[in-house]
């Protein structure tokens, strides 16, 4: 029962908060270039570079077109966030409060795709309390689910990142974190993770 409703629950996550996506806003401008860079590092570093969160080398990676916010997970895991400093939590938490699309630019070492909430509701049905994923994969066969984030929260010099992550894949296939990130000579690197699942 635990496990179905985390599915449930990741799938929320993936298909977004916002009833009306044409109002979303694209993220400011200021933060877009640092947010790219953070958002292709995950990418690279979680699901092109390895098969340790894939299980197999990644064909096609689907990403939700706006970002999924999500205060209450983030207020129950900030505690634990020891290494974050304040100014990154905060920016965090007040750049969450609603759902942004993302750029659309990112540079990653395989083929990408976005989705949109609507699409994912006609393509992932929950039958009986458990999301059915077969008009997903008849569609996107080489994907390896489904990629969302949040926004990202920054220091003021632009050398900590937190964002949280979320994979769904099917029944009992998902996982996700918050990712703490740091920019070391131009690169950002994951640090740390915080409220880790799996299912």
């Amino acid at each position: 029962m635990h496990r179905q409703f985390l599915q449930i629950g990741l799938l929320g996550l993936l298909i977004g908060c916002s009833l009306n996506s044409n109002t979303l806003k694209p993220a400011p401008s200021k933060d877009s270039d640092n947010e790219t860079q953070v958002y292709s590092a995950i990418l690279n570093e979680r699901y092109v570079d390895t098969t340790k969160y894939v299980g197999e080398k990644a064909k096609l990676l689907l990403i939700a077109d706006e970002t999924s916010p999500s205060i209450e997970r983030f207020q129950e895991y900030r505690k634990d966030m020891r290494l974050v400093s304040q100014n990154t939590l905060n920016d965090y938490q007040s750049k969450n409060e609603q759902s942004y699309k993302l750029s659309k630019k990112f540079d990653i070492g395989v083929k990408y795709l976005f989705i949109d909430a609507q699409e994912m509701n006609r393509l992932v049905v929950i039958k009986v309390g458990i999301p059915d994923w077969n008009r997903f994969y008849a569609k996107y066969p080489d994907a390896a689910g489904v990629i969302s984030f949040s926004r990202i929260g920054f220091n003021q010099e632009f050398t900590e990142a937190l964002v949280l992550v979320g994979r769904g894949c099917g029944r009992g296939c998902g996982e996700g974190a918050f990712l703490f990130l740091t920019k070391v000579d131009g690169i950002w690197k994951v640090k740390d993770s915080y409220g880790g699942w799996m299912s």
